[in-house]
């Protein structure tokens, strides 16, 4: 229901899309998790329960959903996880974790990425590689 609602360009305070994500991760689908992670972390709506949770509490939330996705194989999971410890979002910063996330999520959706968006997961974690001036390549 959660892609549905992405892929009809839906509002991006849609509250029925976050509930989709959020019960497709309690569900155990990590794709659902990192959703609604990425939800809590990039786009705050007033009707979303987890607005009115402090900066720190919404971080670590998210970064605890990112390691357990990451650890479920998910490669977007990997990608934001790598930012978190790349930035010291809900967990201290380590560039070390960081790379090693970011080039975990390239292996796990290696590319040519064949999904026309600038948001796939490897291309997001090269990015990431290359604000810490790492090779854009660095992640064989």
């Amino acid at each position: 229901m959660a892609r549905t609602i992405d892929l009809f360009d839906m509002p991006d305070d849609d509250l029925d899309r976050r509930r989709a994500n959020a019960l497709s991760c309690a569900r155990g689908y990590p794709s659902g998790c990192t959703n609604r992670a990425a939800e809590i972390r990039n786009a705050s709506i007033p009707s979303d329960p987890m607005a009115g949770q402090s900066e720190r509490v919404r971080q670590f939330c998210t970064y605890r959903s990112f390691d357990i996705t990451c650890n479920s194989d998910n490669a977007w999971g990997c990608a934001m996880l790598g930012q978190a410890f790349r930035l010291g979002e809900g967990v201290e910063a380590d560039p070390d974790e960081a790379r090693s996330k970011y080039r975990l999520a390239c292996a796990l959706h290696p590319g040519p990425e064949r999904e026309r968006t600038e948001y796939a997961p490897c291309r997001f974690a090269r990015n990431g590689l290359a604000a810490m001036g790492e090779p854009l390549d660095a992640t064989d």
